[in-house]
Formats: structure tokens, sequence, C-alpha cells
């Protein structure tokens, strides 16, 4: 389910502990140090053009817009397109805002597969036929990068990338691989065959293949 009209959340600058006033969101929100920046920012370190949080029809996500700085999500720095979750704080250069849901909003936001399995990216909930399967957050991060690329199939170097973006996706193979042993694991237990190894390229979802990694 797609909607162009985001629901309501804000971002609110968090300075030496205390909340500053709360930034509406819009479809495309730009966050720097220029002062046309929906959100501008006073610091020094922070670029002109620093970051861009975003409604994309099902979520709202962040991305660093090449800032000499960077950009973090909870502690780790991002490279490509990250979700946000009700509750997060983006950190830019020497600054923080955090990412909030407005009560009532939009928050269960599932995308449901023919396999049964359903992604809420809003609460980090993966369903498999209605019942609710626990996963660490790198599980989680993987399925939803397979649930939001479904029926492609996502490399190697990808999976990589937006799991470890703390490692900048300089991850071995070897790593990508258990990881995806361990989540075969957990959604087997529900439905079998969900994700397929297409060899030398990577992986995807699917609902008739059992293939092992």
């Amino acid at each position: 389910m797609q909607s162009h009209e985001p629901p309501e959340a804000y971002l609110i600058p968090i300075e030496d502990g205390r909340e500053g006033p709360k930034r509406r969101l819009k479809v495309s929100t730009i966050i720097g140090r220029a002062p046309e920046c929906d959100v501008a920012l006073g610091s020094a370190r922070v670029s002109r053009r620093h970051a861009e949080v975003f409604w994309d029809g099902e979520r709202f996500l962040v991305k660093d817009l090449d800032s000499l700085n960077g950009t973090s999500l909870g502690g780790s720095h991002i490279r490509n397109e990250v979700p946000l979750t009700s509750g997060d704080t983006i950190e830019l250069a020497d600054c923080r805002l955090r990412f909030e849901l407005a009560v009532g909003s939009q928050t269960e936001v599932f995308f449901v597969e023919a396999s049964g399995l359903s992604v809420n990216v809003a609460t980090h909930q993966v369903r498999v036929n209605g019942l609710p399967v626990k996963l660490t957050p790198k599980e989680f991060l993987l399925v939803a990068l397979l649930h939001a690329r479904s029926p492609d199939v996502v490399s190697y170097e990808e999976i990589a990338i937006s799991v470890w973006p703390e490692l900048e996706g300089q991850v071995h193979e070897d790593n990508v691989t258990q990881l995806v042993v361990r989540l075969r694991r957990e959604l087997n237990v529900y439905s079998t065959g969900l994700i397929v190894n297409v060899r030398g390229f990577g992986y995807r979802l699917d609902d008739t293949s059992g293939e092992s990694a």
C-alpha cells in the first residue's frame, strides 16, 4: 500500500539534552547549514545540504547528501537510503535530531507477499502467515531489504552495504552467507523456501524454492 501524502512526523533537534522546536516533515525535507534548507542547523561542521529525510510512499527514509562529515543513524554511519523508525536519532556531524511519528499516525506499514511474509518497517516486526518471527537487528535489516526489492535479486555487495553500513560494505561474502543461513533458520519454522540463492549474484525472496545457501 502506497500513499503520496506522508503521515504526520517530525524532526526534533536535541542539544545538551534539551529538545528544540519540532519540524514537521514533508515528502522531502532537506537538512543542512544553508538558510534555505527545510531544517537549518547552525553548526559549522554541518554541510550546506547535509542530509535528506523523505517519504517514498510507504515509509520515511534518510540519506546523506555527500556531506563532508557524514550522517549517522543510531551511532552507525550511513551511505545509502535507510528506513527510519519512530524514536531514531539522526546525527549530522555534531548535531542530533530525533525522528518521531505523531501519536495516531500511520505506523503499521506492512508489505504482504504471496508467501505470507509481512514486514513492518516502522515497528521492526516480521510475520510469516500471521505468526510473529523474532529476529536480530541484522536479520531484520536483511529480510526488510529482500522484501523491499522482491522479486528482484539483491547482490552480495548491496546486502553488505545495507546490513553493515557501519563497515561501509567491507564485509566478506561468507558473513552474508552465514546471516542468510540464520535468517532462513528463523523463517523456515513457519514457511520453507522463502529465500533463494541465485548463485553468483545474490539472494531473492521466493515462496516455492527451498535452495540452500
